[in-house]
């Protein structure tokens, strides 16, 4: 399929498909809600993470959530992404807030990706990875700022480090050159962590059972196909586990 133009703020490249699994990267405004905010969604089955929709634009994050709440929930309630730094943090608490309940947590209590040096290496690594096997790709101007990627992300200072020194950095490039990046980088370390469906033709519906946990939803089926899939590892085992009884 060819590459199809930009026209922003929004567009679709597929529309929602039932049964099928969809994964959101949230790339947020930068400090302030000066910068351009982002996200990408992707189409995850067997063998191919497809690009079906594109957000970018100069937006306050209350907007900005609501815009991400809307379409998530359009994609069969797609697992949200959201990079926790800075903006971050207000948007995962509004979503939090208005009840969204798929949200990624990369640890405990940790809502959110953190970008630091080891976990951006480990996102470019899964994109460059994804763009060589999985990853097919729509949208005209994500294929151009690929191409001119260069590693701004990483180079990107806190507002913190700008205050110290008076003023922005001539290193660090307007973000709108790069945002549809930073998004796809949360898409794919998201489609990275999710169940295999085996094809797009065929899918079916997997049967979940929900455990609700305080603000916590675990699904047995998940359960089941992460740990068929599991690696043999000589960190855990699965031996039955000793029984305290008590009298």
């Amino acid at each position: 399929m060819p590459l199809r133009p930009w026209t922003p703020p929004y567009v679709e490249y597929a529309p929602p498909r039932p049964n099928s699994l969809y994964v959101m990267g949230v790339d947020p405004c930068g400090h302030a809600a000066r910068d351009h905010a982002a996200f990408q969604v992707l189409e995850v089955s067997d063998g191919e993470w497809r690009q079906v929709a594109v957000y970018a634009d100069h937006s306050e994050p209350l907007a900005f959530t609501k815009e991400v709440m809307t379409t998530a929930e359009r994609y069969n309630e797609a697992l949200v992404v959201v990079e926790s730094n800075g903006v971050g943090q207000s948007i995962l608490a509004l979503l939090r807030n208005w009840k969204y309940r798929r949200i990624y947590y990369e640890g405990v209590r940790r809502p959110g990706l953190t970008s630091t040096a080891q976990s951006l290496d480990r996102m470019t690594a899964i994109l460059i990875d994804s763009l060589l096997d999985e990853l097919v790709l729509h949208d005209e101007d994500t294929v151009e700022q690929l191409q001119s990627y260069r590693h701004d992300k990483r180079m990107e200072e806190s507002a913190h480090a700008e205050l110290i020194r008076g003023d922005p950095s001539t290193r660090r490039r307007e973000r709108h050159h790069w945002d549809k990046i930073s998004a796809l980088m949360m898409a794919t370390a998201g489609a990275r962590t999710m169940p295999i469906r085996k094809s797009r033709a065929g899918l079916q519906p997997i049967h979940e059972a929900p455990i609700h946990s305080g603000q916590y939803r675990f699904d047995e089926r998940t359960r089941e196909i992460a740990l068929a899939r599991r690696p043999p590892s000589r960190w855990y085992s699965d031996r039955p586990r000793a029984k305290l009884f008590l009298p």
